[in-house]
């Protein structure tokens, strides 16, 4: 596994919306977009500055992407953060038209009501927040997820810090449980077609 940069944000962003396209979530957020894809890969491009900036994110794979984890100290995934790091993305932003973004905008305020950012604040004082975990669709069940999960767990017990996550996948629950995380939290509303499953690992 190697660091990611801010120049690999775009081929990352490519990878995540090929790995999650069929899922409820994707299905939710692009349907009406003129540019579903292109329109996803701007989104995330635009969150995993933060997490390169403020956090690490890692790649495995070395002729091509085979997965990625990406994750930052909770204390840095602040709203302020979040802020400050949206004028450096702006420009990515910008290029998204504007019925597309003005629309997953709206799609993003209904998801709010099961995604909340702070859940994990009423179990820890002291996490590391999972962002993003994805393995490419040909390599799952090739043990590729316990590659990158491993290292990301001993160092956060050498730094005395819980881990925290979240799905909208409830398959990928046992697989998390498989690693020692434990669901404490699930969020749902009426109006989306998936469910937020919120879990943490303690230290």
């Amino acid at each position: 596994m190697r660091h990611a940069e801010l120049s690999d944000a775009n081929a990352l962003a490519e990878f995540l919306v090929e790995q999650f396209w069929e899922s409820e979530q994707f299905d939710f957020l692009t349907e009406g977009l003129a540019d579903p894809k292109g329109t996803l890969e701007k989104l995330a491009a635009s969150d995993l500055y933060i997490s390169i900036t403020k956090g690490d994110v890692y790649i495995h794979g070395e002729k091509s992407i085979t997965g990625i984890i990406a994750g930052v100290p909770a204390k840095e995934y602040s709203i302020l953060n979040l802020l400050i790091n949206s004028t450096n993305t702006r420009k990515i932003i910008r290029e998204v038209p504007r019925h597309d973004l003005n629309l997953v905008l709206n799609k993003m305020k209904l998801q709010k009501k099961i995604h909340n950012r702070t859940w994990f604040k009423k179990y820890s004082k002291n996490c590391y927040y999972i962002s993003q975990v994805a393995v490419s669709k040909q390599s799952r069940g090739s043990g590729i997820f316990r590659k990158m999960i491993t290292p990301v767990i001993e160092d956060c017990e050498r730094k005395n810090m819980d881990i925290v996550l979240e799905t909208f996948t409830k398959f990928n629950v046992q697989m998390y449980e498989h690693f020692g995380f434990e669901l404490v939290e699930t969020h749902a509303s009426d109006e989306l077609p998936f469910s937020d499953y919120c879990m943490i690992k303690k230290v």
